[in-house]
């Protein structure tokens, strides 16, 4: 199984989209690419990607989602679990891991 095969297969198992692992991957690696151009320090990816989770969080939070007619209510909305964000973090690695080793 070739490096993205098997990262499919891990996104798959963990319950995640891989469009999200290839969506925060581009973040990041524009992120880098910008920093690099402009000749400043960028933050390690661990670092980055904290910065990155709670940025999300804030901006779930923020938007306000109205609830009308239908089965869920106030409490089914709740910002991605911890667990969730570790998965994220772990595929993430393995995606750019990945997309390196193939260039």
């Amino acid at each position: 199984m070739t490096p993205s095969e098997q990262w499919l297969t891990d996104c798959r198992a963990a319950g995640v989209d891989p469009l999200v692992i290839e969506h925060t991957a581009r973040n990041f690696l524009a992120y880098l690419d910008y920093h690099s151009k402009q000749g400043t320090r960028s933050l390690p990816l661990l670092d980055w990607f904290r910065y990155y989770a709670l940025e999300n969080a804030a901006e779930l939070s923020a938007e306000t989602i109205k609830v009308e007619g239908c089965s869920v209510d106030e409490r089914s909305v709740r910002p991605p679990s911890a667990d969730y964000r570790a998965a994220i973090f772990e595929l993430l690695q393995r995606y750019l891991e990945a997309q390196y080793a193939s260039r």
